[in-house]
C-alpha cells in the first residue's frame, strides 16, 4: 500500500509552480520542471516535514551523495580504496560526537531526509545524511595540519572557488549583486544537483543550489536578501576531530535565520568552529546594505566589509595585500586577506592569488556597468576555454556551481551540471511579514506590536511568546517584597544567544519616566520601546554592562505611549567564556518605578 501511495503522488504531474510543471509531490514538497533539464525542489513545513519530503522526492539522489559522493571525496585525496570504508565508519563516529553543537531542528531536518529516503526503499540511515552534512569539516579538522605545508610547499593549482559582492556605484542600477562559485569535486553532484526552496515554519525562505541530502547550503539566498557561501582556505589552526556545527550548518542558520549583515557576522562568529573559512555575506534588502568576507579559524575571527582598508603597518610584509580599492565591492578566493589571520599559520598559494588578483581586475574593468549579464560572465570568468583553466572543452561537468545572487530583486542565476548547459534561474517570493527568528510576535493582548523587529549591530535576538511577562507577573515586580523577574537563556553553540524579557506599563500621562536596577549577568544590555509613530521599535537606553546592580533611567514622550500602555524590551547578550563559547545570557529586574 505504501508504495501504491509512492506511485500515486510520483506521478501526479498535474500542478504548476509559478508556471513550470510540478512533476513529483510528496506532502507539501514537490518538484518542479524548469525545463531545459533543471529542476526546483519545494520543500514546506516544521523542520522533519521538510526533510521527510526530500528524502522522498529524491531518494535515489541522497543514496548517491550519502554513498558515492563521500566516497569520491576521499578518493580525490588520493585515499587507497581499501581503507575508505573505515575512514567513513570512523567519520561518522566523529560527526555523531559533534551533535551535540547542530541545533535540533537541523538534525530533525536530517533524520526526515534518512526516513524518507528509507521508506522510499533506498539505504540511507540518519549517520549517512550526518556524515554528508559534516564531512567536509570532519575531514579537514585533520587533514589540514598536515596538508597545509604540504600544500604551500607544492603551490600548485587546486580547490578555485571565489566570488565577490557588488553594489550602489559597482552596478549599473545600483542593485546588490552577489557572485558565488563553489568548486569542488564533481562526482555524482553534478548528476543530481538542482534548485532547492525551503519555506520552514520558523525562519526566513530561501534557496539554495545544493543535492538531494544536504541540509546545509553552500550557496544560498533568503527572502531577507542574505547570501551567504564559503571557500575552503587551509590553515593549521584546527582543532582536529571538531566540526562543530560545520560550515554547511552554519550557513544554513546564517540564511534562515539572519535579517541583517552584522546577524550573519554574529553567528559565524559565535559558532563553534573545528576547520578555517572563507565567508562571503552579501545584505540586499535589510538596513544594513552591503556584503563582507568573514575569516575564521578555529580560534580567529575577522570581518572585511566592503569599506575596509589594508593597515598600513602590515603593507612591507610578505602577506597577500588587498587590492579592490572600491567601497562597493569586497572579493574573496582561497586565500586569507586581513593581516592578522596569518597568525592562524596559513599560506596563500599562486593560483589563489592568481584568480583573486584576476577576478578583481575584471570586475574593476566593468565597475559603474555591471548587470545581470554582466555578472554572470564575472563570476564563471573560468569557464572553458578561457584561461585554459579547465582546458578547451566546454562539455566538461562543473565542479559545484556558478551562481549570481540579485539581492535586491531576490533573484538569482547558476550555472550546474555542465558548462555547455544553460543557467537556471529562480526568483523567491517575497514575504508578507518578517519572520525571522520569530520577531513577528504578539504581545500579551494578542496583538502583533512589532513585526518589524530589528535591533542593529548586536546579532539577532530571539523573542519567545512563551516568555513574554503577564500581568500577574509585572504585578509581581512592582510590588515592594523584593522579588524579582528573571529570565536565563542557555546559549551553547548554534542555540540560544540572547534573552529578551518584554514589560508592557500602564501609563497615567503623555510621558513617563522608567527607572530599573538590573544586575550584571549579561555581556551588555539594550533597552528598546515600542514607538507608535513611526511603528518601529527604538533604541532608548544602551549598550550598558552593568556591574552589580546597576540604576538605569530613561525617559519616554507621546509617540511610545498609546492607549495608555508602553511597551519596552530588555535585550541581554550571553557572556563569552572560553574563547568563542556562549555561556548564558540572563536579564534579572530587581525594581521598576514609572513618574
Amino acid at each position: 500500500m505504501k508504495a501504491l501511495i509512492f506511485a500515486l503522488l510520483i506521478c501526479l504531474a498535474v500542478s504548476t509552480a509559478s508556471g513550470f510543471e510540478i512533476v513529483k509531490q510528496c506532502g507539501r514538497g514537490y518538484v518542479a520542471d524548469l525545463g531545459n533539464g533543471k529542476y526546483l525542489m519545494h520543500l514546506e513545513g516544521n523542520p522533519y516535514e521538510m526533510g521527510y519530503q526530500q528524502g522522498c522526492l529524491a531518494p535515489e539522489a541522497v543514496q548517491k551523495m550519502t554513498k558515492e559522493f563521500v566516497k569520491s571525496v576521499l578518493e580525490g585525496y588520493d585515499i587507497p580504496e581499501d581503507i575508505i570504508p573505515g575512514l567513513i565508519k570512523l567519520g561518522k563516529e566523529i560527526a555523531k560526537e559533534n551533535e551535540r553543537y547542530i541545533p535540533s531542528e537541523f538534525i530533525e531536518e536530517m533524520r526526515g531526509i534518512a526516513d524518507g529516503a528509507r521508506d522510499r526503499g533506498y539505504d540511507v540511515s540518519y549517520e549517512d545524511v550526518l556524515l554528508l552534512n559534516l564531512g567536509f569539516d570532519v575531514v579537514l579538522s585533520v587533514a589540514y595540519p598536515i596538508a597545509t605545508p604540504i600544500v604551500a610547499w607544492q603551490d600548485k593549482k587546486g580547490i578555485a572557488c571565489d566570488g565577490f559582492v557588488a553594489m550602489d556605484d559597482a552596478t549599473s542600477d545600483g542593485r546588490v549583486l552577489v557572485g558565488r562559485s563553489f568548486m569542488f569535486n564533481p562526482e555524482v553532484f553534478h548528476e543530481v544537483a538542482m534548485l532547492i526552496e525551503q519555506y520552514p515554519s520558523r525562519g526566513h525562505r530561501f534557496v539554495s543550489v545544493s543535492a538531494p541530502g544536504f541540509v546545509g547550503v553552500t550557496a544560498a539566498m533568503s527572502s531577507a536578501g542574505i547570501a551567504v557561501g564559503m571557500d575552503m582556505v587551509p590553515a593549521m589552526n584546527t582543532k582536529p576531530f571538531v566540526s562543530g556545527m560545520g560550515c554547511l550548518l552554519t550557513a544554513r542558520q546564517v540564511v534562515q535565520y539572519a535579517d541583517e549583515l552584522s546577524d550573519a557576522v554574529n553567528m559565524i562568529k559565535g559558532s563553534k568552529r573545528g576547520v578555517p573559512w572563507l565567508y562571503i555575506i552579501g545584505d540586499g534588502q535589510g538596513r544594513e546594505k552591503g556584503g563582507a568576507v568573514v575569516e575564521v579559524s578555529a580560534d580567529k575571527f575577522a570581518v572585511r566589509y566592503m569599506d575596509y582598508e589594508y593597515p598600513s603597518w602590515a603593507e612591507n610584509l610578505n602577506l597577500p595585500k588587498q587590492i579592490e580599492d572600491k567601497d562597493n565591492l569586497v572579493v574573496l578566493a582561497n586565500h586569507y586577506i586581513v593581516p592578522e589571520m596569518y597568525s592562524a599559520v596559513s599560506y596563500a598559494v599562486k593560483d589563489s592569488l592568481w584568480r583573486y588578483e584576476t577576478l578583481t581586475n575584471l570586475i574593476l574593468q566593468k565597475y559603474g556597468s555591471i548587470d545581470v549579464e554582466t555578472g554572470k560572465e564575472l563570476v564563471d570568468y573560468l569557464h572553458p576555454p578561457n584561461y585554459g583553466y579547465y582546458g578547451q572543452d566546454e562539455n566538461i561537468p562543473v565542479g559545484a556551481s556558478r551562481t549570481l545572487f540579485d539581492l535586491t530583486n531576490l533573484e538569482l542565476w547558476s550555472l550546474y551540471g555542465m558548462y555547455s548547459d544553460p543557467w537556471a534561474n529562480w526568483q523567491l517570493r517575497q514575504e508578507g511579514l518578517v519572520t525571522g527568528l520569530d520577531k513577528a510576535w504578539k504581545d500579551t493582548e494578542g496583538r502583533v506590536a512589532g513585526p518589524d523587529w530589528k535591533p542593529l549591530n548586536y546579532g539577532s535576538p530571539i523573542i519567545d511568546r512563551e516568555k513574554l511577562l503577564d500581568a500577574e507577573e509585572v504585578q509581581k515586580l512592582l510590588s515592594v517584597d523584593g522579588n524579582y523577574v528573571e529570565q536565563c537563556e542557555k546559549a551553547f553553540i548554534g542555540d540560544r544567544d540572547y534573552a529578551v524579557q518584554h514589560f508592557r506599563f500602564n501609563v497615567n500621562h503623555d510621558t513617563a519616566r522608567v527607572t530599573l536596577f538590573a544586575d550584571d549577568q549579561n555581556d551588555g544590555l539594550e533597552i528598546y520601546a515600542w514607538n507608535y509613530n513611526t511603528n518601529d521599535w527604538q533604541k532608548v537606553y544602551g549598550r550598558v554592562y552593568p556591574k552589580g546592580l546597576e540604576r538605569i533611567t530613561f525617559t519616554v514622550n507621546s509617540d511610545f505611549i498609546e492607549d495608555g500602555k508602553l511597551d519596552i524590551v530588555l535585550i541581554s547578550e550571553a557572556k563569552w567564556r572560553f574563547g568563542m563559547i556562549y555561556d548564558k545570557a540572563c536579564v534579572r529586574v530587581d525594581y521598576v518605578s514609572l513618574s
